[in-house]
């Protein structure tokens, strides 16, 4: 039941910039790259095959406050985060409070991908 996924970055992008920096590029080229069924039905779509190469920002709402602060969060404790709250939407636009687990591959400097784990 819990939703396993790996974003990758299109261009990897150095852990030296300032947060903003940092996650206005997380947005622009971040997409998925790897999911499991699970992750297919949590948001609502009909195979994995169906959520390929899907951004970001589809998932994890931009306009959102706490979703600022969660990848804020992802930042400041080393691209690694337990237990961490988002507020996704699904692909029918439901909104969906899920609980994370999140890891960042850092390769020189510069993060390359994050795998997680979530369960609504």
């Amino acid at each position: 039941s819990e939703s396993v996924w790996r974003f990758e970055l299109e261009e990897p992008v150095s852990t030296d910039l300032p947060e903003d920096e940092q996650i206005e590029h997380f947005y622009r080229h971040a997409y998925l790259a790897e999911a499991n069924e699970g992750t297919a039905r949590l948001y609502g779509f009909p195979s994995v095959a169906a959520m390929a190469g899907v951004r970001l920002g589809q998932f994890l709402v931009r306009e959102d406050p706490a979703n600022i602060e969660y990848l804020r969060a992802f930042i400041r404790s080393g691209y690694r985060l337990v237990d961490a709250e988002s507020v996704e939407q699904d692909q029918q636009g439901r909104t969906r409070y899920l609980l994370n687990n999140l890891l960042g591959t850092v390769e020189d400097g510069r993060i390359v991908r994050a795998w997680g784990a979530s369960r609504d």
